[in-house]
C-alpha cells in the first residue's frame, strides 16, 4: 500500500483589519472636514467682501443724494442773493422747528442736534439735517405778466405745477414766493390768488411787501417758476435694521437706503466747525459754508440672516464727506 503525502498550503490573510479600516476612514473624514473648512471660510469671505462692497457702493449713493441737496440749499434759479419777497400767509411766523418749516425762507439751511426740540422721529443721538431750496422742476414764463393780479404762462406746460403748491417765481431783480391756490387757472398757466396769500402782486426791489399797488413789481418775459421744496434728511430704526430718511415738505418720510445710521453732522463757519447746538441765530446759519456729514454703514441684515454668515458679527464702517454750499461761496 502506498502512502500519500498531503501539503498543507498557507494562506496569508488578505484586506484590512478592523482597526486599519477605521484609521482610514478617521484619516478621511479629517480630509473631508478640512477641505469643508476651507469651503465655508472662502464662502464667508466672499459675503464679505460682498457686503463691503455694497456698503461702498451704498456710502456714495447716500452721499450723493445728500449732495445735490445741500449745495442747492438757498438757491433759486436765477440768483441766490436776492431776499425772497414772500406772499403765503402761511410763512407769517414760520419756524425752522416749527410745522410751517418749510417755509422759514430765513433759515435756508438748518439742523437738530440729537433729539431737540422741533426735530422729526429719528434715530435716538443721531443729528437731522433740514434745507429750503428750488425744486428741479423748473418752467420758464413765456408771456409778460401784468404786474397786479399776474398769470404766469409757462413753459413746458405738462406736467402742471399744481394747485396748493409754494412757488418760487424770480427774475434778475426780484423772488417771490406765492400760494398757488386750490385750482389752477388751466394748464400751464398759474396766477396768485387772493385766498392763501397777503396780496395779489409783488412789490419792486427794497420796498415792503404788500406796501401798495404803486409799488407793484412786473415780471420779465423768461422769468422763472419752480416750486418750494423743504428737505429734511435723517436716520430712523426699523424692523431691518438702521435706514435712511428723506422728508420733502409736510409729506411723509420715505426710506431712501438700509444699512445707514448714527448721522451726524457739522457746520463749516468762519469759527471753523461747529454743532447745530452752537448756531443759534438765523445770521448764525448764513455764515454755514460747508456740511460735514458722517454716517455708520452697517451690513444689511443680522447674524445669519442676510449676514456674512451664521454666528459673525455684522460689519460696520464709518464714512465721512464734506459737502459745500454752492450758492455761498460763487
Amino acid at each position: 500500500m502506498t502512502g500519500e503525502l498531503k501539503i498543507t498550503r498557507m494562506h496569508c490573510q488578505a484586506g484590512l483589519t478592523l482597526i486599519e479600516l477605521m484609521i482610514a476612514m478617521l484619516l478621511g473624514l479629517l480630509v473631508v472636514l478640512a477641505a469643508g473648512g476651507i469651503f465655508l471660510s472662502n464662502q464667508q469671505a466672499s459675503r464679505s467682501t460682498q457686503a463691503v462692497g455694497y456698503m461702498q457702493d451704498a456710502s456714495l449713493f447716500a452721499f450723493e443724494l445728500i449732495a445735490k441737496d445741500v449745495r442747492e440749499a438757498g438757491g433759486n434759479a436765477c440768483d441766490a442773493g436776492l431776499i425772497p419777497n414772500v406772499l403765503a400767509t402761511a410763512a407769517a411766523g414760520a419756524t425752522p422747528s416749527g410745522s410751517n418749516w418749510f417755509l422759514a425762507f430765513d433759515h435756508p439751511l438748518f439742523g437738530f442736534e440729537a433729539n431737540a426740540a422741533g426735530s422729526p422721529a429719528h434715530q435716538t443721538g443721531a443729528d437731522v439735517l433740514q434745507l429750503i431750496r428750488m425744486g428741479d422742476d423748473v418752467r420758464t414764463v413765456s408771456v409778460q405778466p401784468a404786474a397786479v393780479g399776474p398769470s404766469f404762462t409757462y413753459v413746458p406746460a405738462s406736467p402742471a405745477i399744481g394747485s396748493a403748491q409754494y412757488v418760487y417765481v424770480c427774475d434778475h431783480a426780484v423772488l417771490g414766493v406765492f400760494n398757488s391756490g386750490s385750482t389752477e387757472i388751466s394748464g400751464g398757466a398759474l396766477a396768485v390768488p387772493a385766498s392763501g396769500n397777503t396780496c395779489t402782486y409783488f412789490s419792486r426791489p427794497n420796498a415792503a411787501t404788500c406796501g401798495g399797488t404803486g409799488i407793484a413789481y412786473q415780471y420779465d418775459k423768461y422769468a422763472m417758476l419752480g416750486t418750494v421744496q423743504g428737505v429734511r434728511w435723517f436716520t430712523r430704526d426699523t424692523t431691518n435694521g438702521p435706514a435712511l430718511f428723506r422728508q420733502v415738505n409736510d409729506g411723509a418720510a420715505e426710506e431712501v437706503l438700509r444699512g445707514v445710521g448714527n448721522l451726524q453732522l457739522s457746520y463749516l463757519t468762519p469759527a471753523g466747525y461747529v454743532l447745530a447746538s452752537d448756531l443759534l441765530t438765523a445770521t448764525g446759519w448764513q455764515e454755514v459754508r460747508a456740511v460735514r456729514i458722517t454716517m455708520d454703514l452697517v451690513e444689511e441684515g443680522r447674524s445669519g440672516v442676510g449676514a456674512a454668515g451664521a454666528g459673525a458679527s455684522q460689519l460696520s464702517r464709518r464714512v465721512e464727506h464734506v459737502v459745500t454750499l454752492r450758492n455761498r461761496v460763487l
